[in-house]
């Protein structure tokens, strides 16, 4: 018999297993060390930070869903029609955009300020890096419902990186503090 934390003597079904899994921190994505002198760390909050954590893995049976679909679109009507081709292409391109044009970092989960020197953003796809001479700035988006870290270069096929509103008070500390550096950079 397995215990859940904070419950009494609880057998896990198969549910019980799958939120288990779910719950618990994705061992394959970078944290961020603790705050020391010269750092200062900003995390999303928990559900957030999973939420970022595990979209790539979801991607996985939504790309599958898509060329099967497509597949099984072509093997009933015995053509080519253009749905099913563009089912396929979306199903092949998707992980191309996501992992080597690198949108996959779009939100990261947690931000290390490196006091005068450098952002270090944690997303499900690794860590970046970028000096501070790099960031052009931040600022509020309506349209995307975050604060919007726009950089100089673009890196893959992003041009900024979105700290989403579910950040809450820690996302607006994070811009001021994003801000306060540029400010002293200038």
């Amino acid at each position: 018999m397995t215990e859940l934390s904070g419950s009494s003597n609880v057998s896990l079904g198969v549910w019980g297993r799958v939120r288990r899994f779910l719950l618990r921190d994705l061992s394959g994505s970078p944290s961020p060390p603790p705050q020391g002198p010269g750092v200062r760390v900003f995390r999303a909050p928990r559900y957030w930070e999973r939420n970022v954590r595990g979209w790539p893995f979801a991607t996985v049976p939504i790309v599958l869903f898509f060329l099967v679909l497509g597949g099984v679109l072509i093997g009933l009507t015995g053509t080519l029609p253009w749905i099913s081709v563009l089912l396929i292409l979306d199903g092949v391109a998707a992980p191309l955009v996501l992992f080597p044009g690198k949108v996959a970092a779009l939100y990261p989960y947690a931000v290390v300020i490196e006091e005068g020197t450098a952002l270090r953003l944690y997303n499900p796809s690794g860590v970046l890096r970028f000096p501070l001479d790099q960031v052009k700035g931040v600022r509020w988006s309506w349209v995307y419902g975050a604060w919007v870290i726009a950089v100089k270069r673009r890196y893959g096929l992003l041009s900024g990186f979105l700290i989403h509103f579910a950040w809450a008070r820690q996302g607006r500390e994070l811009a001021q503090a994003i801000g306060e550096e540029l400010a002293h950079g200038a």
